[in-house]
């Protein structure tokens, strides 16, 4: 079957290059991060270690003046011991700074700024800490017991190590840390421009692999339609060509819904794909910030990290859609501990409301063993869609999840409520909120963070689990989603760990 001019081998070829491209890019990140975060970790060291230098400064200048007050012979030898020990420290450290470095084995090189402060005359630091070195090597070597104050050396050391050196060194860890924050902002842009890269990317296979099969359905179901006109118009003449017909038109629409079925197959498989670069960049994010050392790294990755989860949240929404359409979700029912749930959900979404800035509540009004029959895996997935949106949508306040004893077609049951302090949805819309790609018109409302699909999951789901979801709510009154599951019969239950039941404040 031709598809917009190519046949399936093309197409394949065309998804396969997606795939790589895409590929590339994960590949590329990886390189291109594991060489910012070598020269990260390179510069931190030298900003340690000039820091280190300020400090050995003035403890040098301190041991100098002890060795001049007149104390006990064991408190003049320990200031020497003390005194050697800077020295060695601070002429390593020098010599590493000197060679662009950290003494650590990583060399970035000096920038010309930095040539210029070290070695420029007349406030070389080169030559300012030299000489420094040398005079406290001269009291060091000086045998006397205190020795003069008025020592040239011994002046030496106490004016310049708390004065114009010290000054110096504070230049060189100040010049260190704007290059260090010059470097970060260079970071910032390269991931911005790899996220780019990505999106287009993902444009690109969306423009030539799945726009062209659309365009292959709908041509599908223009022929179908003109095929049942043509039955209609000679229906009346022969009754035998109606009957074969009909089987032909039947046929026809048995191929029509594999076809629709195969599409909603290829779009989770190609969903399932895309995610697998999605993780590689988590895990690589995940990698990086374990890896930091420097504060002001933190926003640029906190940005990624948030961009990687919305995009992963938005595939993971369109896989979940093309599986139910396909109808391979098959529940498995099993008897489920209510509090456990509940406790699992609480330890999850607490973190993210309290980063919010949002108050988060958990009240159980249930027997502590309370046992619910359904699928653990998509009634956790519904309850999560609710909490997520719950915590998303509420500018502040407080996020609630109650759960407590009600009925449900006339058994036991337990009713999960999420309730949120948010902007809450007009009667209006709170049907069609339910519907697939669906978003209220609320400017208040953040777009970026999903298409429209976790309400339709949740309530699909629900409705094969045989649950009952229900939305209360009114404008600026906040919003309570309620997901009503039947008790598991009475016997045989399965042990609950000491800490699933607690209720949480």
């Amino acid at each position: 079957m031709k598809i917009d001019g190519g046949d399936p081998t093309r197409m394949a070829l065309r998804y396969r290059l997606a795939l790589g491209l895409v590929a590339a890019l994960a590949i590329g990140s990886f390189v291109v991060l594991t060489q910012v975060i070598s020269r990260e970790r390179a510069t931190a060291g030298i900003i340690n270690v000039s820091g280190q230098q300020r400090f050995l400064s003035q403890r040098g200048a301190l041991y100098v003046g002890r060795l001049t007050y007149p104390v006990t012979a064991a408190d003049h030898s320990d200031a020497r011991l003390r005194l050697a020990e800077v020295i060695a420290q601070m002429r390593a450290n020098h010599l590493a700074l000197l060679a662009g470095g950290s003494g650590s084995g990583a060399r970035l090189g000096l920038s010309p700024g930095m040539a210029e402060l070290f070695h420029d005359e007349p406030a070389a630091i080169d030559r300012r800490v030299r000489a420094y070195l040398a005079a406290m090597e001269t009291v060091l070597a000086d045998p006397r017991a205190p020795v003069p104050r008025d020592d040239p050396a011994v002046a030496h050391v106490l004016t310049e190590g708390p004065g114009e050196l010290l000054a110096q060194l504070d230049r060189v860890v100040a010049r260190f840390q704007a290059e260090g924050e010059a470097s970060v902002d260079r970071l910032h842009d390269l991931h911005v421009a790899l996220l780019m890269l990505t999106l287009l990317t993902l444009a690109l296979e969306a423009a030539l692999v799945f726009q062209p099969m659309a365009n292959a359905a709908r041509r599908r179901i223009g022929d179908l339609e003109a095929a049942s006109a043509a039955l209609r118009a000679s229906a009346d003449g022969l009754e035998a060509e109606v009957a074969g017909r009909t089987r032909e038109l039947r046929q026809a629409k048995d191929r029509a819904e594999q076809a629709n079925i195969a599409k909603a197959r290829f779009l989770a498989t190609a969903g399932h794909d895309l995610l697998q670069p999605i993780e590689s960049l988590r895990l690589l994010l995940g990698s990086l910030a374990r890896r930091n050392r420097d504060p002001a790294l933190g926003a640029p990755i906190d940005d990624m990290r948030k961009a990687l989860s919305g995009m992963r949240q938005m595939l993971g929404n369109l896989l979940d859609t093309a599986r139910l359409d396909t109808g391979s979700v098959t529940p498995q029912i099993q008897p489920v501990d209510a509090a456990r749930l509940i406790d699992d959900l609480a330890r999850e979404f607490e973190p993210l409301a309290e980063d919010k800035g949002l108050g988060f509540g958990v009240v159980l009004s249930i027997a502590p063993d309370t046992m619910i029959l359904t699928d653990p895996v998509m009634t956790g997935r519904i309850l999560r869609n609710l909490l997520g949106n719950a915590v998303r949508y509420t500018p502040a306040g407080m996020v609630t999840l109650t759960a407590e004893a009600t009925a449900l077609h006339g058994r036991d049951a337990v009713c999960f409520t999420v309730t949120d302090t948010g902007p809450g949805i007009d009667p209006a819309d709170q049907e069609r909120i339910f519907a697939e790609f669906t978003q209220i018109d609320d400017a208040r409302r953040d777009r970026s963070t999903g298409v429209g699909l976790g309400l339709s999951i949740a309530r699909r789901m629900a409705q094969i689990l045989e649950h009952d979801l229900t939305l209360v709510s009114q404008p600026g009154q906040g919003a309570r989603f309620m997901l009503t599951v039947a008790l598991a019969s009475p016997g045989p239950q399965p042990r609950r760990r000491p800490d699933g039941g607690a209720q949480r404040p």
